[in-house]
């Protein structure tokens, strides 16, 4: 049976958190129900660069919405990650990208012989939609999208869902649920295997770990993040 979820309703009013009941929803590009420990929609407190230094440039969050800078062909400017560790949850979130840019959003990430690696719901600009491990919604280079995947235009936003539950894994796109799988399944011992992880011994089965958005070329953009821890 699955754990229920907890989620807690914030404001933040001159620097005050406020407990609100209800808003108008999409008022605010940060979602009402985020968890402040994950993102708090104002600055990058609780979030840091790979090297564990504040996040001061390349990244920039702009009425809410958090935005790489960094325009296709410019240097990379790198990813940024949780300073906590997450275990299970419901993340929500909705993004769009420039033509060109290949991103995507790690969980479980931990450290592998001096490598941060995690499981990762791909988002990237393939043009015309595919449907392989290296896809947008695919775990990345173990599991690809189901027939069911659906990409908004390139201007547009897409909602992506990513829930962890235990060994449990889901990817959604556009409400439609697209990777659906178990960790330390024979099927997912036999993905790690034939893949590039074959090296990190235990990948994806640490239960706890950071969560990270990625940077390996061009401009995304994030909004209505909503995070929900469960027990």
């Amino acid at each position: 049976m699955r754990a229920k979820s907890r989620s807690t309703s914030i404001l933040f009013w001159c620097g005050i958190p406020l407990l609100l009941s209800s808003i108008a929803p999409h008022s605010m590009a940060f979602a009402e129900d985020a968890k402040p420990e994950f993102f708090n929609g104002i600055d990058f407190t609780g979030w840091v660069t790979e090297k564990g230094k504040p996040v001061e440039q390349g990244w920039e969050i702009i009425d809410g919405i958090i935005h790489i800078k960094r325009k296709k062909g410019e240097r990379r400017i790198g990813h940024i990650l949780t300073t906590s560790q997450h275990e299970n949850f419901t993340l929500e979130f909705e993004w769009k990208l420039t033509e060109g840019t290949n991103s995507g959003i790690k969980y479980r990430v931990r450290n592998y012989d001096g490598k941060l690696l995690g499981c990762e719901y791909q988002i990237n600009d393939e043009g015309k939609t595919r449907f392989d491990a290296h896809s947008t919604g695919a775990l990345y280079a173990l599991f690809a999208p189901s027939d069911q995947k659906a990409l908004n235009p390139i201007d547009e936003f897409n909602h992506g869902k990513i829930v962890v539950q235990g060994n449990h894994i889901e990817h959604w796109l556009n409400g439609k649920k697209i990777v659906d799988v178990e960790v330390g399944s024979q099927k997912w011992e036999e993905r790690v295997a034939e893949s590039k992880f074959n090296i990190r011994e235990g990948f994806g089965e640490n239960r706890a770990g950071q969560i990270m958005l990625t940077d390996h070329a061009g401009e995304i953009w994030y909004r209505n993040l909503k995070f929900q821890q469960q027990d």
